[in-house]
């Protein structure tokens, strides 16, 4: 995808991301493991989950002006 093509998909993406239909993610952490006082943390094999950091800072992007950023800090393709 090209930034032109994510930015015009920004209000479909604040939508599946706002309702943590995308990313695909279907395993939950308990009720207890939430709890815990052992503080055990739940890590999963090819976890696609988002972040609380993560799915905030997809969000501002998407209710911002779009910034496209330093390509210097970009992925390579």
């Amino acid at each position: 995808d090209s930034y032109e093509d994510v930015v015009a998909h920004a209000g479909m993406i604040q939508t599946v991301v706002t309702n943590k239909t995308m990313p695909p993610w279907f395993a939950e952490e308990s009720r207890s493991s939430k709890t815990s006082t052992t503080n055990h943390q739940h890590i999963w094999k090819n976890d696609r989950s988002l972040t609380a950091d993560d799915r905030n800072d997809l969000l501002a992007w998407v209710q911002s002006d779009h910034p496209l950023g330093n390509l210097a800090d970009a992925p390579k393709p």
